[in-house]
């Protein structure tokens, strides 16, 4: 009967995602179902509403991802993005390589639809190539997602280790292979497809001034790393830190830095925020942990189908990555482990959701791409297919050998 009720919850979540219906409106409510089927009482939940918004960890995750959407205004706003990719394009030699770094330099960056952003680049890169439209639509799509297995900066990342209250480090560290592998892909797919062409040489002769004109467009990035991993401190405060200085010395109007800075400030995704935290709260709270705890301790695959498809299928469907994290991972809280989380099931779901992310119709940079190089989407799969299918394989695989 327990897992008829966990079926219901999820089944609803996705009937509302299907319907288009707001992501923290669709959690939100997923959450107050989820309560009142498993018997909580008004009064309990009504608690758990307060609780949720003024816990520590919800209001920790809901700063970082504020601060790191404000900070990626901020620099787009200054023509940083634009200095950087202009800098290493012209310090790099080969034009194939400098092609495909205008999207992964901008995917440094969490933004929405940031493809778009690169997408004329791309053109202009692949002159004289003779790339089809999917091809460009490929490796502007592609090159722009290899960061997001192990970026600090990216929302989904950084909800993943708040819901399962692990170290963001653990989870980068055990999942980098992964951003090496996609761009290794990435790059044989490049090589094979992008003929070698007569080096396009754009001001390379002076490396010193563009190395100086890379480091100026990078240092708030290379800032809020150095003060998160090298000394150590908080996350927020340190994004906080960067925001303020690159605040400051934006080179633009008082005026206009102050309306980045509320466009920047957006009460869907604090609301989103808000309701994965609550989600994770209820399901913690409620009968759909044992009943799940009892999945696990069954023999056979439950687990790892459980792992697999609840991430993909909900990444899928919505294309947003943090989505999927915020619905799936509290879910699969049981699975993961409580007091000590089992990393290669943490990577395993997350991996496997974010080939839903690369798959999904709905996703905007996919859409946004396809439309700007008028692209026809079965051909762009027919591309996609091997280094997702190669990637899914690998994290199967590596699944497979750690619990043997």
């Amino acid at each position: 009967m327990i897992i008829l009720k966990l079926a219901v919850i999820i089944i609803f979540i996705l009937i509302l995602i299907r319907l288009r219906i707001d992501l923290g409106l669709t959690l939100f409510s997923g959450s107050i179902l989820a309560g009142l089927i498993m018997g909580m009482s008004l009064k309990e939940m009504g608690k758990s509403l307060i609780s949720t918004s003024t816990n520590k960890d919800t209001l920790n995750l809901i700063g970082i991802i504020l601060l790191v959407l404000i900070l990626g205004k901020l620099l787009q706003s200054a023509g940083n993005l634009q200095n950087m990719v202009d800098s290493l394009n012209n310090i790099i030699p080969e034009p194939r390589i400098a092609m495909i770094l205008p999207a992964s330099i901008i995917g440094l960056l969490p933004m929405l639809g940031g493809a778009l952003l690169s997408a004329p680049m791309v053109e202009e890169g692949s002159r004289g190539m003779n790339l089809s439209p999917e091809e460009k639509t490929f490796f502007n799509y592609w090159f722009r997602h290899i960061w997001e297995y192990c970026w600090p900066l990216y929302p989904g990342l950084i909800v993943a280790v708040t819901v399962v209250k692990i170290p963001i480090e653990k989870l980068i560290i055990i999942q980098f292979p992964f951003t090496i592998l996609a761009i290794i892909l990435g790059l044989i797919i490049l090589f094979v497809r992008a003929p070698k062409i007569e080096n396009r040489s754009r001001g390379r002769s002076n490396y010193l001034k563009n190395f100086v004109l890379l480091f100026k467009s990078l240092w708030p990035i290379i800032l809020a790393l150095v003060l998160i991993f090298a000394i150590k401190i908080s996350m927020v405060l340190a994004l906080g830190i960067v925001v303020v200085l690159t605040f400051i010395l934006l080179k633009i109007g008082i005026k206009d830095r102050f309306k980045i800075l509320i466009k920047s400030i957006s009460l869907k995704i604090i609301f989103l925020l808000y309701s994965v935290m609550l989600f994770k709260k209820i399901i913690l709270e409620s009968n759909v942990f044992s009943s799940i705890l009892n999945i696990v301790g069954t023999k056979g695959s439950a687990p790892i189908i459980l792992l697999f498809f609840t991430p993909f299928i909900i990444a899928f469907l919505t294309g947003v990555n943090h989505a999927y994290v915020g619905v799936s991972f509290p879910i699969l809280l049981p699975i993961f482990g409580i007091n000590n989380p089992d990393l290669v099931y943490v990577m395993f779901a997350y991996v496997s959701g974010f080939l839903g992310i690369l798959l999904s119709p709905a996703h905007l940079c996919l859409i946004l791409t396809l439309q700007y190089f008028k692209a026809e989407l079965k051909k762009v799969y027919k591309i996609l297919y091997f280094p997702v299918g190669i990637i899914g394989l690998t994290v199967f695989l590596i699944l497979l050998f750690s619990r043997i």
